[in-house]
């Protein structure tokens, strides 16, 4: 697809039935990291997939721009505009549940609502970090990218019910991504806030996160009226690490009421 200032922004359709999903990778991820889920979900669902602007297919921001989370969302916007996507349930992995939170404040009217996975809770990740910090764990990337991103991987990884590999694939994938990119688009997610968004969001918000990984995590609370369904025995891409157990709970949150709580 091209955009209005001429980048180009990859998307896949996967099914043509029932209810469309909108599903929105993470941080250093692509489209593929969906693959697990698109065969059985496309039997019941219509499934959209897109690369975010520098991730994957997709055009960078241009020159001069700075990435913002708004700015990635804006691009896909544009996408559910032109493709005149409507009542669409976003799902959003890690970096992709704040940019599915940005599409559903900026396009209520096209969403029903937001799935998250793995994202959300983690204040160290999602409610705006001072100044200094956000230096600092970039300057760790920029010094050697693909240790430190390695070493991220393996910590975060816990699982792999299928025994394909996941870990291998998701290090050696998010390893050879363009720094200086993978950088700005850090930078932009830990100058988010999470806590300044929140009150704007007028449909409900669940996510599926690791109960494993909470020792890691810094709790954010008084999320209102978050839904929140903890996975056992995976890290932080549950869709990759056990397939069908994520599936079970995607379609179990799916079914529920689209009002949000008053």
């Amino acid at each position: 697809m091209t955009l209005p200032d001429g980048r180009a922004l990859a998307w896949s359709q996967h099914g043509t039935r029932g209810p469309t999903l909108l599903l929105i990778h993470g941080w250093c991820c692509d489209q593929r990291f969906w693959d697990f889920q698109l065969e059985s979900l496309a039997r019941d669902f219509t499934l959209v997939t897109v690369d975010l602007a520098g991730h994957g297919l997709s055009s960078r921001l241009p020159v001069g721009s700075s990435y913002s989370i708004e700015a990635m969302a804006r691009d896909v916007v544009t996408a559910i505009e032109q493709l005149e996507l409507r009542e669409l349930i976003l799902v959003g992995h890690s970096l992709g549940g704040p940019v599915a939170l940005e599409l559903a404040i900026a396009r209520p009217d096209r969403c029903q609502r937001v799935i998250g996975v793995d994202t959300f809770t983690d204040a160290a990740m999602y409610r705006r970090r001072p100044p200094a910090e956000i230096a600092e764990r970039c300057n760790a990337f920029r010094a050697d990218f693909p240790k430190a991103m390695t070493a991220l991987v393996r910590m975060i990884t816990l699982h792999d019910a299928l025994g394909y590999g996941v870990a291998d694939w998701i290090s050696a994938t998010m390893s050879a991504r363009e720094p200086e990119t993978a950088v700005a688009v850090l930078d932009a997610l830990l100058r988010w806030d999470i806590d300044a968004r929140w009150p704007l969001l007028t449909r409900p918000v669940a996510t599926i996160n690791s109960a494993p990984l909470v020792p890691l995590i810094q709790p954010i609370e008084g999320l209102a009226d978050l839904e929140l369904e903890m996975m056992e025995r995976v890290g932080h891409f549950p869709m990759m690490e056990d397939p069908r157990g994520f599936e079970t709970r995607l379609r179990r949150l799916i079914g529920r009421d689209s009002a949000r709580p008053t």
